[in-house]
């Protein structure tokens, strides 16, 4: 064992973070807003959904060119080459290139050994690739913005646990939450052909916050807020003071329209973003008292545990 252990190169952290901070959350949670208005402080860069896919190309960059045509991410994936492997749909590798499922079963396993000993050291290539990728990929965009804080956002609780457990010890987590009422109902807006809304979204939902619930807020040099997307966007002054402070930043005022520079990958909002937060509450109009309760039944016990129910 002493042996394989001293064929592996050592992880140099000096030019990394010192802290890897993440938000993590479904679609349909405000996360666009939220990259809005962490990217218009001085000292922050972070660009929505982080990563764009070979699918979203043709999508346009918040900066007005479409993703292909737009210099900075332009760059990061010709920084990214030699990191990237053929599995992936992604212009920089969102995860080691090992099956997903190999990386949920080799992340669960650290969590029980992580004290002793990183499963990771088993797939000496894979992990130096993908450091190798995060690395260049936190310091390319800190560079490009000449900005000191970089959110990642790309929403993947295994891309953080992977970033944990191989690139940096330390993390900070931003878990970004929503009634799974209103997620259902933009899911449904958003995908009206996808069968057996209700069953699908509610399972999706439960699933995703109940694995973060589970990992995070006790785990081992992880700082964990939990930002709720009713409360951002109907007191958005406090909630921001909430997270500029779990960001050890100073408090700016960053409600306008998306300030320069910025490459923030998201939902149409962007484009029309003006400073002011509204709250979208859409479902509380449409959507049945009968069908609210079996996706609040779904939901359990997930969902009284963030205080979700049904209103007198």
């Amino acid at each position: 064992m002493r042996l394989f252990l001293k064929g592996l190169k050592l992880v140099d952290k000096r030019n990394l973070p010192k802290q890897f901070n993440f938000v993590l959350c479904p679609s349909f949670h405000g996360a666009s807003l939220l990259a809005i208005l962490l990217n218009n402080h001085s000292k922050v860069i972070s660009l929505g959904d982080t990563i764009p896919t070979r699918k979203t190309e043709n999508f346009y960059c918040s900066c007005g060119p479409l993703i292909k045509d737009c210099i900075f991410w332009s760059h990061i994936e010709e920084t990214q080459i030699p990191y990237n492997h053929s599995r992936s749909e992604h212009i920089a590798p969102l995860l080691p290139n090992l099956s997903v499922g190999t990386i949920e079963r080799i992340n669960r396993l650290n969590e029980h050994f992580q004290k002793f000993f990183s499963i990771w050291n088993f797939f000496p290539q894979k992990s130096q690739d993908f450091r190798k990728s995060v690395e260049s990929f936190s310091a390319e965009v800190a560079s490009f913005h000449r900005k000191k804080v970089f959110i990642d956002g790309t929403k993947d609780i295994n891309r953080c646990l992977c970033i944990k457990h191989i690139v940096s010890e330390r993390i900070r987590v931003i878990h970004l939450v929503r009634d799974p009422r209103a997620y259902i109902t933009s899911l449904k807006r958003n995908f009206p052909k996808l069968e057996n809304h209700t069953t699908l979204g509610s399972e999706m939902w439960k699933g995703f916050h109940g694995t973060v619930l589970q990992t995070f807020p006790q785990m081992d040099k992880c700082e964990y807020l939990p930002v709720f997307y009713e409360n951002l966007s109907i007191r958005p002054e406090i909630e921001m003071k909430r997270i500029f402070k779990f960001l050890d930043l100073e408090e700016e005022s960053v409600f306008s329209t998306p300030k320069k520079p910025h490459h923030i990958i998201g939902n149409r909002m962007i484009a029309k973003f003006d400073g002011v937060v509204k709250q979208d509450s859409e479902w509380k109009k449409i959507m049945h008292l009968d069908e609210q309760e079996e996706i609040l039944k779904h939901c359990e016990p997930i969902a009284s545990l963030l205080n979700y129910q049904l209103e007198e």
